[in-house]
C-alpha cells in the first residue's frame, strides 16, 4: 500500500507478492476489506497500541486520561501516517479502503465519546457544550487531518501538538 497506493492492494496482487494463488489468500481474507482491517489490525500490535491505549484508560482522572490520549494520538500517528494517508486518499473511490476507514474512525469516536463521558462523570465537562458536541470536538482534534496540517504541513513538533492541542482541549471542554 505505501508502495503502489491503496487501490494497488487487489487480491491477486497480493497473491503475486506472497508466492501464492489468488484462491490462496481468500481463505485467509473473505474480502479486500476483511485484508484491510487486518492489514490495520496487525499494525496496531505491531505498534503496541494496546499498551498505549491502557495507559490512557489508567489515569488518575479524566483531564489526565484525554492529555495522556493527544501524547498517544501525537506518537501513534506519525507510525500510521503513510497507511493512514492510503487510506484517506483512496476511501472516495474504493468501498473496501472506505470500510476500513470508517472501522478506524469509529473506533477513535468511540474512544473520545468515553471519554468525554468520564470528563462528565467528573464533572468537569463545561457547560457550554453536550457531551456529543465535546466528543465530536476532541475527535476532530485528533483527527489525522488535523496532525497533517500541524505536524507535516506547519512543522510543529510533537511537543508542540500536544501541549496546544491539550491546553485548546482543556479550555474548551472543562469547566473553569
Amino acid at each position: 500500500m505505501e508502495e503502489h497506493g491503496p487501490s494497488a492492494v487487489r487480491m491477486q496482487d497480493i497473491a503475486a507478492e506472497a508466492g501464492i494463488s489468488r484462491q490462496g489468500v481468500y481463505l485467509h481474507f473473505k474480502s479486500r476489506t476483511e485484508l484491510l482491517l487486518s492489514l490495520v489490525e496487525w499494525i496496531d500490535r505491531e505498534q503496541g497500541l494496546g499498551k498505549r491505549v491502557r495507559r490512557v484508560w489508567n489515569a488518575p482522572d479524566s483531564v489526565t486520561a484525554i492529555k495522556r490520549f493527544m501524547e498517544l494520538n501525537a506518537h501513534y500517528t506519525h507510525k500510521i501516517y503513510s497507511v493512514s494517508q492510503s487510506l484517506m486518499s483512496g476511501r472516495y473511490s474504493d468501498d473496501a479502503i472506505a470500510a476500513a476507514w470508517e472501522d478506524r474512525m469509529q473506533g477513535r469516536r468511540t474512544t473520545c465519546r468515553k471519554l468525554i463521558q468520564w470528563l462528565h462523570a467528573d464533572g468537569l465537562l463545561t457547560d457550554a457544550v453536550t457531551m456529543e458536541e465535546a466528543s465530536d470536538m476532541l475527535w476532530t482534534m485528533i483527527s489525522v487531518q488535523v496532525w497533517e496540517q500541524l505536524i507535516i504541513e506547519s512543522g510543529w513538533s510533537e511537543e508542540q501538538y500536544q501541549k496546544h492541542l491539550f491546553r485548546t482541549l482543556n479550555q474548551i471542554l472543562v469547566s473553569s
